[in-house]
């Protein structure tokens, strides 16, 4: 893995890390947190964890024009999976969306979803 790479990774983790902290989506006072998955530069999937609690974990998504969300780690076995799982979850966003008649936001949720459901039916990046 190149130093750039890396070093994007890290930087994105802690930007998420401090996200989802300010946010309140994490309300624990220490976190641990671990890259899973990265793609050059555009997407990472991380593994959360409390630090004290270590059985309250989670995934995280985040990076450049996409989301960030987490979901409870059981939910998926691996990043791929929980690539998966996010890209439905904003499927259903996008319905909901629809239905309030805030199309734009919907527009844009199911363009991030779309595009995450390529990349987890992708072989070879896995």
């Amino acid at each position: 893995m190149s130093m750039d790479l890396t070093n994007w990774r890290q930087k994105k983790l802690t930007a998420l890390m401090g996200e989802v902290t300010e946010s309140g989506l994490v309300s624990f006072a220490a976190i641990e947190a671990s890259v899973e998955w990265s793609l050059a530069g555009s997407i990472l999937v991380a593994q959360l964890r409390n630090a004290i609690n270590h059985q309250e974990k989670f995934w995280l998504i985040g990076g450049e024009n996409i989301a960030t969300d987490m979901a409870p780690f059981n939910v998926a076995g691996s990043p791929r999976e929980a690539a998966r799982y996010f890209s439905l979850r904003w499927q259903i966003g996008v319905d909901q969306l629809m239905v309030l008649d805030r199309h734009f936001k919907a527009g844009e949720l199911r363009t991030m979803a779309e595009r995450l459901y390529t990349l987890v039916e992708t072989e070879g990046i896995w």
